[in-house]
């Protein structure tokens, strides 16, 4: 038996360094600037198993027909998701389960701050139920700016700053600052990362999550969600790579953007004004600090496959509690939630495509002004071929994403989403195919364009003075 258990385990190192030599493959193959036609002349498909076959299926297009039901072939990759160890269970055995109580964690009603200001902010955003996830927040003329203020507050109120004898002042100043960080770019302001963290409380609180995160790691991901693109100025990390911009040069072309963002943050989080974590000894206060910045980079298109490849693997393997793990369903929620425009009900996504669409052609315009070459998804010469670009993004990123997560799922979360994507894919193919169709909409993303969406912003550099003490 021993001569077994030591072959078997031998056995399971071989297995488990071959996997990690085939994703080291992967990854180089999927790089950042190739990611929708990775190079996979070099692949031997036979020696991947079944999850590494199912990531290298990105470079799959697959002609689906009329009556062929949207991803029905991608589906069939998971039809064992069912027999397989649920990651959270697994976690459970070994951490005690933390209840939130939430009507023990709302604020108080004696609480000192600006009630008049905290009710005209309500009453401006009543109508978004904070537990629903297909919530409007473009195509709702009541909606103001202030929705992330609001959902900051009420979140963190209820999750965190109660608990941690946080006055609301502080927060109310965190909230302020953050949401002045952000410009006014098309796609990636602060209505944006509001809508990331309402996406992610919905997760949080309908997947097994909900009864096993801790108020510090709710804490981390509701300010990492909230901040996750502070300062953005429009532009993409090939950007600022292609034109050695000098946050380039400060991060050395890894992760530009998201490093950025941290940096930001943090640059405002620790002023005493503002820090609601300033009751958390040094310690913990560490440890709050490296979640919220894992949770930012995940946000890294470039990362996808990777975060996405762990998590599959950990799901099914893992036999016992590990720290990083519970951060890795977390970057998994905060990702799906970066994504989430494309699993919401049609007329939402939409307006957030034409966002998104605007904000890349109008990089694509200061590249070709600068000389630089354009990759056909920031080229508003290729705009023709936007559609079918969107279509493969649902199909070969979004989608696998929200299949993954669903192993975390009790509820019906996770296939409202997946619903949601298939009828914007759908949507998209009715359109791609008729021609009538397809130049009415590729028009209409392009038209009624409001003028500030086109003013140029620069990062803030302030934030790399040296502070005087």
């Amino acid at each position: 038996g021993i001569g077994n258990y030591c072959n078997t385990n031998e056995h399971l190192e071989e297995k488990n360094i071959s996997v990690v030599n085939n994703l080291k493959k992967i990854l180089t193959i999927l790089k950042e600037d190739n990611l929708f036609s990775p190079d996979s002349k070099f692949l031997n498909r036979k020696k991947y198993n079944h999850i590494y076959a199912y990531i290298m299926d990105v470079n799959r297009n697959k002609t689906l027909s009329e009556n062929k039901e949207p991803f029905k072939d991608v589906t069939e990759e998971f039809k064992e998701e069912s027999e397989t160890e649920s990651l959270m269970e697994s976690i459970s055995e070994e951490r005690s389960k933390t209840k939130i109580d939430e009507k023990s964690k709302m604020y108080s009603k004696n609480d000192e701050f600006n009630v008049k200001k905290e009710m005209d902010m309500n009453l401006k955003c009543d109508n978004v139920n904070l537990d629903i996830w297909n919530t409007s927040f473009l195509n709702n003329e009541t909606l103001n700016e202030d929705i992330f203020i609001h959902i900051g507050n009420k979140l963190l109120k209820m999750y965190y700053t109660t608990n941690h004898n946080i006055p609301s002042e502080t927060l109310y100043s965190l909230l302020y600052e953050m949401k002045n960080g952000y410009n006014n770019v098309p796609y990636h302001n602060s209505i944006h990362a509001a809508m990331v963290t309402h996406h992610c409380n919905v997760l949080v609180s309908n997947l097994n999550t909900a009864n096993i995160l801790r108020d510090n790691e709710l804490g981390a991901l509701f300010v990492a969600s909230l901040g996750h693109d502070i300062g953005h100025f429009g532009r993409t990390n090939i950007f600022l790579k292609n034109c050695c911009n000098f946050l380039s040069i400060i991060y050395n072309d890894k992760s530009i953007l998201e490093n950025y963002h941290c940096s930001y943050l943090f640059n405002i989080l620790l002023k005493d004004e503002n820090n609601i974590f300033k009751n958390e000894d040094p310690k913990c206060l560490l440890a709050l600090r490296q979640q919220i910045i894992e949770l930012i980079l995940a946000t890294d298109m470039s990362k996808h496959i990777k975060i996405l490849a762990q998590f599959r693997i950990k799901s099914i393997k893992i036999k016992s509690y590990i720290e990083k793990n519970i951060i890795l369903c977390l970057k998994m929620i905060i990702k799906a939630a970066d994504l989430s425009h494309n699993c919401v009900d049609w007329s939402e996504h939409y307006q957030w495509v034409k966002r998104l669409v605007n904000e890349f052609y109008y990089e694509g315009d200061e590249l070709f002004q600068m000389g630089y070459k354009i990759n056909p998804l920031f080229d508003r010469n290729c705009h023709n071929n936007f559609i079918q670009i969107q279509r493969t993004f649902l199909k070969e990123l979004v989608y696998p994403l929200i299949i993954s997560l669903k192993t975390l799922d009790n509820t019906s979360i996770t296939q409202d989403m997946i619903n949601n994507v298939k009828r914007n894919y759908s949507k998209w193919t009715k359109i791609e195919k008729c021609q009538i169709k397809k130049k009415k909409y590729l028009n209409e993303l392009l038209c009624n364009i409001p003028d500030n969406w086109a003013r140029v912003y620069y990062p803030n550099l302030n934030i790399y003075k040296t502070q005087k003490k």
